[in-house]
């Protein structure tokens, strides 16, 4: 049985202008699903042998989001490190959702990778650091800031905690273990001592290994989204906590980062950063768990998920923030206080 999404993505691109897809004419058209991931679904559409990809924001809290990645795409296409991008969709009205159509890149992104070799990494520090050296003056104002501050991460992660604990108390009416944990490891972020001042940069904000592509030998980022400026320290611990770099591995990357963009202060910020970003993160895998049981994303996305895959992220973040003292040594893994019992059961 055909996909109706095929159908409507090829009469879709039979009434666009094709010099909009840089096209002078469309004689043939074919397209399949490739893909969905987090907050997209992704499609592959085949025009005069030209490859596309068709994709659709599957995000609904993120009304904006198909704009926004449009938007930071043509910022960044001048770099080199990014899909060309070609036209946003506003309607809905269309695939059911907004849309971008941008260039299909030929090639794996690492985390399809069983290892990922040294020069590889080195040459991801080299495409950061380009990005981070972009100058921003006449970009500024239209770009979100990452709040990077002590003050900013620690409402972020408050956020979260509240988020946590107004889902929690549908299912535990009774405060529990839980809550103290996370309680806890927040007044222990409040106490560390935090002697730098942000500067900020133009960064990608998710680079993990399914945002890197490796296409003709060369690094392509994807997913931009969330670009804005930020901390270059606080984009490259999320990188390396996301690419669970070794410390060999981390000194390849700052070798490329630094080979393109000086920075005196990076290595001095990386450690102040990294407890703030692993907790955050943690909570946000909590948060996410509690999404997808609560139905509150894209029912297409739903369907697709493994909720088992989503409880061992967290508890590998766990694990993390345990080995940073974040979380006392002593306090074990128990999805069953965290979530509740009928979660558990759409893992099996």
């Amino acid at each position: 049985m055909a996909n109706p999404l095929d159908h409507k993505i090829k009469e879709y691109l039979r009434k666009l202008d094709p010099t909009i897809l840089d096209i002078d004419n469309i004689q043939s058209i074919s397209t399949h699903k490739i893909g969905l991931g987090e907050s997209n679904l992704n499609y592959l559409a085949i025009i005069n042998g030209k490859k596309f990809n068709i994709r659709i924001n599957m995000y609904p809290h993120f009304p904006k989001k198909s704009e926004n990645e449009f938007n930071s795409l043509k910022i960044v296409e001048p770099l080199g490190i990014t899909p060309k991008v070609f036209h946003y969709e506003a309607s809905k009205e269309i695939l059911g959702e907004t849309f971008i159509i941008l260039e299909y890149l030929d090639g794996r992104s690492l985390n399809k990778y069983k290892k990922i070799g040294g020069d590889v990494i080195r040459k991801l520090g080299v495409a950061v650091a380009q990005l981070h050296n972009t100058n921003i003056n006449n970009i500024e104002n239209r770009l979100k800031r990452h709040g990077s501050s002590k003050m900013d991460l620690l409402n972020i992660i408050k956020q979260m905690i509240e988020y946590i604990n107004r889902k929690r108390k549908h299912y535990f009416p009774i405060r529990g273990v839980f809550e103290n944990v996370l309680e806890k490891s927040y007044k222990h972020l409040q106490r560390l001592n935090f002697p730098i001042k942000p500067s900020y940069v133009l960064g990608h904000g998710d680079i993990d290994p399914s945002n890197v592509i490796s296409s003709q030998r060369k690094l392509k980022l994807i997913d931009w989204e969330d670009l804005g400026l930020m901390d270059p320290a606080l984009e490259i611990v999320g990188l390396f906590d996301s690419f669970d770099l070794s410390n060999k591995e981390k000194e390849l990357f700052l070798k490329g980062y630094l080979e393109v963009r000086e920075d005196t202060s990076l290595k001095k910020k990386l450690p102040i950063f990294l407890p703030f970003q692993i907790f955050r993160v943690f909570c946000w895998a909590i948060m996410h768990i509690y999404e997808l049981g609560e139905g509150e994303t894209n029912e297409v996305f739903l369907k697709e998920q493994d909720l088992k895959e989503h409880i061992d992220y967290t508890e590998k973040m766990f694990t993390k923030c345990k080995k940073a003292e974040i979380i006392d040594k002593d306090v074990r893994w128990n999805i069953s206080e965290i979530v509740p019992e009928h979660y558990l059961k759409l893992t099996t």
